[in-house]
């Protein structure tokens, strides 16, 4: 009887062990910075309601968030917005995550509340009120206020640190596109670092603005150049059909017909831009040829 007393009350001592170390906080923190999402949300989901913390709700909800459960990472983030403790800045975060969320469920209405109280007495200039701009900027993007959103980015690249002044430079220039600011675009553009993740739209978008405003040459640099550093993103028909445009535009019909050959053995023949590059290309042999006659006629 003893020795059966002894294992049933190890076996208790365990258990009671492991359940204790499953349902810790910290352990819900621990798994969501390893990026364990689901074993996060699990400690979390077998943790006795009162012995959550705000941190561990947060962490939660951030798991959540990561394997796609919107709302329920909307229902921990608001359960954690009622601890009447939370700092100025703790409580921007979590009402700036709830605005990304609704941002990316296109609930832009919704969205701009959160960004808004977001704000709410966060007075000091830094990288957490840039994000709040910057996210602000993103939901009137939305909402095809683009001139407001342009507004917010532009207070959002005036207290953003180095990590997001990037991001926000190309924001912006796409605001200046909607805008029709053409100049003011190629200008954010320009401030993209070539080593940051956006450069190779970047570029493409330099090289379309070039295109647009007949400046061909640098069209072409900007092409070259997105080849030559970020060949993966730049293999692709519009790319050759720019090309081809830039290289008409300067009357260098030999390497015009060299794209378009080259683009007749990559691209299938229901291409939308290789279409494009074909008839672009016999459109100017067609010109080409009405100059020859009419010289002769002459």
């Amino acid at each position: 009887m003893r020795f059966v007393t002894l294992g049933v009350v190890l076996s208790a001592a365990l258990l009671t062990g492991a359940q204790a170390f499953a349902q810790h906080p910290i352990d819900v923190q621990r798994l969501q910075a390893d990026a364990d999402y689901m074993g996060s949300l699990a400690a979390y989901d077998r943790m006795p309601k009162r012995m959550a913390t705000t941190d561990a709700m947060v962490s939660a909800a951030k798991s959540a968030w990561a394997l796609g459960l919107s709302d329920r990472a909307s229902a921990e983030f608001q359960s954690a917005l009622q601890d009447n403790s939370l700092g100025v800045e703790a409580r921007a975060r979590i009402n700036l995550f709830r605005s990304i969320i609704e941002l990316q469920e296109e609930r832009l209405q919704t969205a701009e509340a959160f960004v808004q109280r977001a704000m709410q007495k966060l007075d000091a200039p830094g990288a957490l009120r840039a994000k709040i701009w910057m996210v602000w900027g993103d939901v009137l993007s939305g909402l095809q206020q683009f001139g407001a959103a342009a507004e917010k980015y532009k207070l959002s690249l005036a207290e953003a640190g180095d990590e997001d002044l990037p991001e926000v430079h190309f924001r912006l220039g796409e605001c200046g596109i909607k805008l029709g600011q053409n100049e003011a675009a190629k200008e954010q553009f320009e401030n993209v670092p070539l080593d940051n993740d956006r450069a190779p739209e970047a570029i493409r978008y330099l090289a379309q603005l070039a295109l647009d405003q007949g400046e061909y040459q640098h069209a072409q640099f900007w092409l070259n150049r997105g080849r030559t550093d970020f060949p993966e993103r730049f293999l692709d028909s519009w790319v050759d059909y720019a090309l081809l445009q830039a290289a008409l535009h300067q009357g260098d019909r030999t390497a015009a017909k060299n794209l378009m050959e080259a683009a007749n053995t990559q691209y299938p023949p229901s291409d939308f831009w290789l279409s494009m590059l074909n008839a672009t290309f016999q459109a100017s042999s067609w010109r080409d040829a009405d100059e020859i006659l009419k010289k002769g006629a002459q």
